[in-house]
């Protein structure tokens, strides 16, 4: 029957000596990469809150741009004076012909006396659109076509007597304006939130929702992971507005800080051996002089020495 021999202590230090480097090393290993993992994640998320904040200036220029316009309309002469002489077609002709620099919007007027708006013939002029008084990024499905609809609207005055209302009737999804900007992100990035799908603002590319991410998505704040590539931002003080932004190249650097840190891993491994052999080695020597002649002692051997170095 063939016995196994057991381990010498040498064989246990050399072993005990190579584990506990090796965990070491991986150790450290793990620790650089959270490290540097947590800081790629910090700056993304940093990056990201800069253009959601970029873009938030830019639709709140545009706003106010508008409401600016309108009150230019509210307060001109002439359309004061088509009001106070009753004259309903030049009142319908000033609001058709109000300039604007700003793609989307129509403007209308009303007198305080009666109800009809004017123009009445506008292709913005419908009974669902007019029923949105007061509308503040109200999603509106029209003729096939989904548009996000603001309703701004303006005192016309005599003095201190209100002789009526200018309108502005805003559609963002017409305003190609935007795309324009400095910030290309506008494009590519601004969603409409929808009961099955988000929306882009500008272009064709619909994301389907199922009913886990919707409701992620009402119930969420901040970042909102839609899967691992993808990150859903509500835009702040606009209703149905998100911003969307992929995590494809944080995903990438994570990758890559991974790749390196495993080069470092395996590197260190290797050094850690070269030098962990002939470490445990002069370790293990005079154990193996002492066994040795220890061994020689019990046989009967007499004459052997020790050596001893003095302190």
């Amino acid at each position: 029957m063939i016995r196994n021999k057991p381990l010498l202590f040498s064989t246990y230090l050399q072993i005990w000596v190579a584990l506990l480097v090796t965990g070491s090393v991986i150790l450290v290993s793990n620790v650089l990469y959270l490290y540097f993992s947590q800081k790629l994640e910090s700056e993304f998320e940093k990056k990201i809150v800069a253009q959601k904040g970029q873009v938030e200036t830019i639709l709140k220029s545009r706003l106010s741009d508008i409401e600016e316009s309108l009150s230019a309309l509210s307060t001109d002469n002439s359309l004061r004076v088509a009001m106070m002489m009753g004259e309903t077609i030049q009142l319908a002709e000033k609001a058709k012909q109000f300039h604007s620099d700003i793609p989307g919007v129509s403007y209308f007027v009303k007198k305080a006396v009666r109800p009809q708006i004017y123009p009445t013939l506008h292709p913005d002029r419908s009974d669902q659109i007019l029923a949105l008084a007061g509308a503040k990024g109200e999603i509106v499905e029209e003729n096939g076509q989904t548009r996000l609809m603001w309703w701004f609207e303006a005192p016309i005055m005599h003095q201190e007597k209100r002789m009526g209302t200018a309108f502005a009737i805003y559609d963002m999804t017409r305003d190609r304006g935007l795309i324009n900007k400095p910030s290309q992100v506008i494009h590519d990035a601004i969603f409409l939130l929808k009961p099955d799908s988000l929306v882009p603002l500008f272009g064709n590319n619909t994301i389907p929702l199922d009913t886990t991410s919707l409701k992620a998505i009402l119930r969420g704040s901040g970042f909102i992971r839609l899967d691992p590539d993808m990150v859903v931002i509500p835009l702040d003080d606009f209703q149905n507005l998100y911003f969307l932004t992929s995590r494809k190249e944080l995903v990438i650097q994570q990758r890559t800080v991974a790749l390196v840190i495993v080069i470092f891993t395996l590197c260190m491994l290797a050094v850690s051996v070269l030098f962990t052999i002939p470490m445990s080695k002069n370790l293990i020597r005079p154990l193996s002089d002492m066994a040795t002649k220890a061994q020689h002692i019990s046989n009967g051997q007499q004459g052997v020495n020790f050596k001893i170095n003095p302190s």
